[in-house]
């Protein structure tokens, strides 16, 4: 009789991830929005996914901002995603960082926005895990 083992290979091995809940200008889901989600934390990028809804508000624009790990933390990359129409949301996933940057993103800022009536939330950090 043969054993047979199963071993992990590295490529399966589990990346980070850090779950995320930023809420607009208004403390409450309800007043001004919010987007939730996962951020997997890669070697130099991350993959963001997640959803950003509106409540009351008729629009909603999470701000995304991927931070290198150097001295300075400069700031690599922004993007956004919108929603309108009172109570909706969009699913969104994408890649933010930069694959050849040494050292990679360590921070991503996340903000909530209604631009409709030029408010923001309090942005909230996240940072890389490893």
């Amino acid at each position: 009789m043969a054993a047979v083992l199963g071993f992990a290979s590295p490529a399966a091995a589990a990346y980070p991830q850090t779950g995320f809940d930023v809420y607009g200008c208004c403390v409450d889901y309800i007043t001004a929005g919010n987007t939730d989600g996962v951020i997997t934390w890669y070697n130099r990028t991350a993959y963001i996914s997640g959803d950003v809804y509106t409540g009351d508000s008729t629009t909603a624009t999470a701000v995304f901002e991927a931070f290198a790990s150097d001295a300075t933390s400069s700031k690599i990359e922004s993007q956004t995603r919108t929603v309108s129409g009172t109570w909706n949301s969009k699913h969104f996933g994408f890649t933010i960082g930069d694959s050849n940057l040494v050292g990679g993103i360590h921070r991503i800022k996340i903000t909530l926005c209604d631009y409709s009536v030029d408010s923001c939330g309090r942005s909230i950090n996240y940072y890389n895990p490893s």
